[in-house]
């Protein structure tokens, strides 16, 4: 041993020396870094379980076929059906034309919507339910057997009235209804639907205008227009006067920078049938071709439209 030198060394006790003094200090400097890292986690955990809480845990109120119930903030549509055993909903059955079943369940599935608006089924299991989201659970409806249908025309009525003014107005068009019988595919039922279109009546009544307050006459002037219509209109013109005119198809085409006068000054056009026959002596398909003619004609000559008619003679039955 070399003298001088000592266990303890010149510095004293053992442990004192500039070596002993770097391990303290090193020791120091690890239970510093611990105490960050044990910091660090448990900030961490905190952050990391707000999220989880904000994300998964949190309970959010939803109203369910008008009964509130709370539920997790991520709880998707499917979830909830499948944990509540879809809220006793079921999709429809299969039936057959009488109604009665054929297979449970195998109509049209539930319908499910949020806040009135309906989910597609292949969206559920990815749609989540907003807080305070208004959840509708329906059971679907039934569907019908494949079946043939035929049907027979159910006439409709006429309440027709000509007698009791100068003018008729067509307040509604007559319509057929239809009489369905439904024959099952699958089941061989044979079923009369009854009445499933409900016939709709002509109804014709009649009109004397009479203005309040108001003294008037109606001037028409009839079969034209014609080379007289030039010179009754400068009169008419001249007084200040205004008329109707009841034209006629074909005569519409002979003259139809007349026509167009007529309607450039103010005065009212109407048809007056195409060939101005005799139209109770018309079948019905001979009547109703004469009429379209008369208005199809008016609409080549001068571009105008018009649905009043006045029957050549003034012979306009109910027939017609």
């Amino acid at each position: 041993r070399r003298a001088g030198k000592t266990r303890g060394n010149e510095y004293g006790e053992y442990g004192a020396g500039p070596d002993n003094g770097r391990r303290g200090r090193g020791r120091h400097r690890l239970i510093a870094f611990v105490a960050i890292l044990v910091i660090l986690a448990l900030a961490g955990g905190s952050v990391g379980g707000w999220w989880m809480w904000d994300r998964h845990w949190r309970q959010i109120p939803i109203t369910v076929n008008g009964t509130s119930m709370k539920v997790s903030v991520d709880m998707t549509l499917g979830r909830l059906l499948r944990d509540n055993g879809d809220f006793d909903a079921h999709p429809g059955n299969l039936v057959d034309v009488a109604g009665d079943m054929i297979e449970k369940h195998a109509g049209k599935p539930i319908v499910v919507s949020i806040n009135g608006a309906a989910v597609r089924r292949d969206a559920i299991d990815s749609t989540t339910i907003p807080q305070d989201g208004m959840v509708m659970v329906t059971s679907g409806e039934d569907v019908t057997e494949d079946h043939t249908v035929s049907k027979e025309t159910v006439p409709h009525g006429e309440s027709i009235d000509i007698a009791g003014g100068s003018i008729q107005i067509l307040k509604q068009a007559g319509k057929d209804g239809v009489h369905e019988y439904w024959v099952g595919k699958r089941s061989g039922k044979h079923v009369d639907k009854g009445v499933t279109v409900e016939p709709q009546d002509t109804i014709v009544v009649p009109l004397n205008p009479r203005p309040e307050g108001k003294k008037v006459i109606a001037l028409t002037f009839d079969d034209g227009p014609s080379k007289y219509s030039g010179p009754i209109l400068d009169i008419l013109k001249e007084k200040g006067v205004k008329a109707t005119f009841f034209d006629v198809g074909e005569e519409c085409l002979s003259f139809p920078d007349a026509e167009k006068r007529m309607l450039e000054e103010g005065h009212q056009v109407a048809s007056h049938s195409n060939t101005h026959p005799d139209m109770p002596t018309l079948s019905r398909d001979a009547l109703r071709a004469e009429i379209i003619a008369g208005l199809s004609n008016m609409k080549k000559a001068s571009g105008h439209v018009t649905k009043v008619l006045r029957a050549p003679y003034g012979a306009f039955g109910k027939k017609q």
